[in-house]
């Protein structure tokens, strides 16, 4: 019987194993780059124009718009510069945004021919996909324009990369066509004013499960019955009416309907905010005076936003607010807000003074009256 020869094999060390690793990774990267699509980037000192598309207003039947993020909608044209979501036609547009992206829609134009005839993949590399911004034009006249948004080009003047998929053509163009199409239909929808000054305020009421926070206005002066009957500071009252000139409705959500009562924590909002309104008298448009009767204004608090504001119901919507709209009511800080000199009464506001001193007491009643002299002086009681 022969001996079996065996052959001792090398083993690889680790310089060698690193020199391999590093020829792969090239390898593979080279492979990557030339799969890549060989196209130049746009440079700002090109100038050349594409018109896409030009069209009349009354031409255009209907625009409908993919958002980054929310669903589709179709807005439907319906001549005199009116508009109607398809399908509920009840839907109220904010007409400003809306006439904006109709008139915007009449003409398209971009400033860089990239490349035709893309794969899918190809497009992607230039942000082109499934959850980019999309603008569907319907023409009258059955002709179809739809456009895709894709990565920005940050160079001298900034580009942004569209894909016209009825011509199957990329293109780079500077207008920022995102600032007008890039919508949620929720933010389409109008949002009523808070039409109230905070002068006109009479009262304040905050519940929630922990507290109630009450205040009063009488003139300029605010004051606290709830948790504690004190007045605010001048400071703290001006800001607190400041506040609540600046307090706005973010965007439309959806109908109250007992569902999304339910669904956006407003079956038991965690506070509730009412606001009492004095009689007030407001001119029209023709001139004419119309009397408001005192009223009171109420906003449900329901779930938080994370890191913007709430769900808030309002006169039977319920809309986003930021809590930089409303904060200021949600997180008072009393203490910070109270008078330090609570002594300090304008002589014109005192009514009654009792002084009570060795068991004895004084009470005055004061009454201010004013008699105007020939030289515009006021004539003063001995």
């Amino acid at each position: 019987m022969q001996p079996v020869k065996r052959k001792t094999q090398k083993k690889i060390n680790n310089k060698a194993k690193i020199i391999i690793v590093v020829l792969v990774l090239l390898v593979t990267a080279t492979f990557v780059l030339l799969s890549k699509p060989k196209i130049q980037k746009p440079q700002s000192s090109d100038d050349t124009v594409y018109k896409l598309l030009t069209a009349e207003k009354d031409d255009i039947a209907s625009i409908t718009i993919k958002p980054k993020r929310g669903r589709e909608y179709t807005i439907e044209y319906t001549a005199n510069d009116n508009y109607t979501l398809h399908d509920k036609t009840d839907f109220l547009f904010d007409k400003s945004l809306v006439d904006s992206i109709f008139d915007t829609a009449c003409f398209w134009e971009t400033h860089y021919k990239i490349a035709e005839n893309l794969t899918t993949k190809e497009l992607e590399e230039f942000g082109i996909k499934a959850d980019s911004l999309k603008v569907k034009i319907d023409i009258a006249d059955n002709k179809t324009y739809t456009f895709y948004f894709g990565d920005k080009i940050n160079i001298e003047i900034p580009l942004r990369y569209i894909y016209a998929q009825h011509e199957k053509t990329l293109y780079a163009t500077k207008i920022n066509y995102t600032d007008i199409y890039n919508f949620t239909l929720e933010e389409l929808h109008t949002v009523p004013a808070i039409n109230f000054s905070s002068d006109l305020v009479d009262k304040i009421t905050i519940n929630t499960d922990k507290k109630s926070i009450v205040l009063t206005r009488r003139e300029d002066l605010w004051s606290f019955k709830s948790p504690l009957a004190y007045p605010l500071s001048k400071s703290s009252g001006k800001q607190l009416g400041n506040n609540i000139e600046k307090m706005r409705l973010a965007t439309f959500e959806t109908l109250a309907t007992e569902s999304n009562i339910q669904k956006y924590g407003l079956e038991k909002p965690q506070a509730v905010i009412i606001f009492d309104i004095a009689q007030s008298i407001v001119s029209s448009q023709e001139g004419e005076k119309i009397r408001v009767p005192a009223h009171q204004i109420q906003f449900d608090i329901g779930n938080e936003i994370e890191g913007i504001g709430f769900y808030c119901l309002y006169e039977g919507n319920i809309y986003k607010i930021t809590k930089l709209s409303l904060g200021f009511l949600l997180d008072m800080r009393i203490d910070d807000m109270l008078l330090t000199t609570p002594a300090n009464i304008a002589i014109d506001r005192l009514e009654n003074l009792i002084i009570i001193k060795n068991n004895k007491k004084t009470e005055y009643s004061l009454n201010f009256t004013e008699n105007v002299l020939p030289n515009n002086e006021i004539e003063k009681e001995e």
